[in-house]
């Protein structure tokens, strides 16, 4: 992945290629449209989901939250979610900034 540059001005790291306008796995997940475009599988939606809902109990937490789609999966729910970035969101930004011709740095696979 390309580095982060500071901007003092706004005082937070940025990565170029990603702005506050980058789209979030909420979006990318609900909607038909890039869920058809990505290929992205019940499984991946399940476990992005289950992700999600952890990640909100860090932020507001109290409630147990149940993670079926992870615990299903075991060990491999890493390699799942790696493969599926690498493959789906990696190639795919990177052919988009080919194509078009952006000045963005590609994107690395984890």
């Amino acid at each position: 992945m390309g580095s982060f540059q500071y901007d003092k001005t706004k005082q937070i790291n940025i990565l170029h290629g990603l702005t506050e306008e980058s789209l979030s796995f909420k979006t990318i997940c609900n909607s038909q449209n890039y869920i058809a475009a990505l290929n992205i599988s019940n499984d991946i939606l399940g476990v992005v989901e289950n992700y999600r809902n952890l990640r909100n109990q860090i932020h507001l937490p109290g409630d147990t939250c149940e993670t079926p789609n992870i615990e299903r999966l075991g060990g491999s729910a890493t390699e799942l979610m790696i493969n599926f970035i690498n493959d789906r969101i990696v190639e795919n930004s990177n052919n988009i900034i080919g194509k078009r011709g952006l000045n963005f740095l590609p994107l690395n696979k984890l």
